[in-house]
């Protein structure tokens, strides 16, 4: 959930070889790094030293380097960490935008419910669950009463799977 770059590197040059470290053709890695800054609405701030960036630039750096290769299969563990209301709305808006498989680790529902259509629940290391989220919204439901939120619904639905102990035989 940390992020750190070389604090001598700008943003641009951070994620242009992060470009070519994928196999981006280092005559590419340049262009492709700026339409990956301007993607996370940093194409301003791109010629800055990473030292200089606020936490929440750095967060949208990093999340730059993960599209600079246009991967197939993307990983984001929570990817809204240290970003204000506006900066988490792009955020959500480019993985719904994404032609890749995305798998978002993540326990703020609210970003869940906006990209996600299945939910994976694992709680040391067992899976809870692995299901459509209307499923896991179901599940909330019958616990807290049919008249709740989606969001509600689907938090306590997590809730109730993670708070279960197993019965004694």
């Amino acid at each position: 959930q940390d992020v750190s770059f070389p604090k001598n590197l700008t943003a641009h040059e951070v994620v242009a070889f992060v470009a070519w470290l994928r196999g981006v053709p280092s005559r590419q890695a340049g262009e492709r790094a700026g339409e990956a800054l301007a993607a996370v609405g940093l194409a301003d701030q791109a010629g800055r030293k990473t030292a200089a960036l606020s936490g929440g630039m750095i967060r949208r750096v990093a999340l730059a380097q993960a599209l600079v290769s246009q991967p197939e299969v993307l990983l984001l563990d929570e990817p809204s960490t240290g970003l204000d209301p506006q900066q988490r709305r792009t955020m959500i808006e480019i993985v719904q935008g994404l032609s890749a498989c995305v798998l978002f680790s993540s326990q703020v529902i609210e970003d869940i419910e906006s990209v996600a259509s299945r939910a994976l629940v694992i709680d040391h290391g067992r899976v809870l669950f692995h299901d459509d989220l209307g499923a896991l919204e179901d599940l909330g439901r019958r616990v807290v009463g049919p008249d709740v939120v989606r969001g509600a619904a689907v938090e306590a639905g997590f809730l109730g799977l993670i708070t279960r102990r197993p019965t004694a035989a």
